[in-house]
């Protein structure tokens, strides 16, 4: 990536590269981890409870939809549906179980 340093200020530049430099690190590491074939039987923690229980372990995945089926390993009866995109975004999940 290549800039011009006649059209850009230095604080521009800074702003631009860190942006190249973070997507390109959040993608590498989605890449990496979030696959759906990754997923199957994987352990997450939501950031806010999610009736009741944080922790939930994977239980199906629909690879044509990306949609997952997760349940709370304390009360298996209790199934929840999200999108696989939804799971990417750290502000609602954590990979593994964390307190």
């Amino acid at each position: 990536m290549y800039f011009n340093l006649t059209t850009h200020s230095t604080k521009n530049l800074i702003s631009i590269a860190k942006k190249h430099i973070l997507t390109y690190m959040i993608n590498n590491y989605d890449k990496k981890h979030n696959r759906i074939s990754h997923l199957e039987k994987s352990k997450w923690t939501s950031i806010k409870k999610l009736n009741g229980w944080k922790h939930y372990e994977v239980l199906n995945v629909n690879k044509k939809r990306g949609i997952v089926e997760l349940f709370p390993p304390c009360e298996a009866k209790t199934h929840i549906f999200i999108n696989k995109e939804v799971l990417k975004d750290k502000k609602l999940w954590k990979r593994g179980w964390k307190s």
